[in-house]
């Protein structure tokens, strides 16, 4: 299941994020929330390989695209 998420206000309407696959525009270190959802993966469509988030995705050993 493919989730997009866009707003930090969101956290609190996507409860079961476990196992699903979490498309993103952008994000900057106040997502580090979705890290404790269980989820299968991020699609981020804006970020770099040093960003903060995709050093999260590597330290998780979470599949991504950036």
């Amino acid at each position: 299941m493919l989730l997009m998420v866009n707003s930090l206000l969101q956290e609190y309407l996507f409860r079961d994020l476990k196992r699903k696959l979490i498309l993103i525009e952008n994000t900057d270190p106040s997502f580090d929330w979705i890290f404790g959802h269980g989820i299968s993966g991020l699609i981020i469509k804006f970020g770099a390989t040093n960003s903060h988030i995709a050093i999260q995705i590597a330290e998780f050993d979470l599949p991504a695209a950036i």
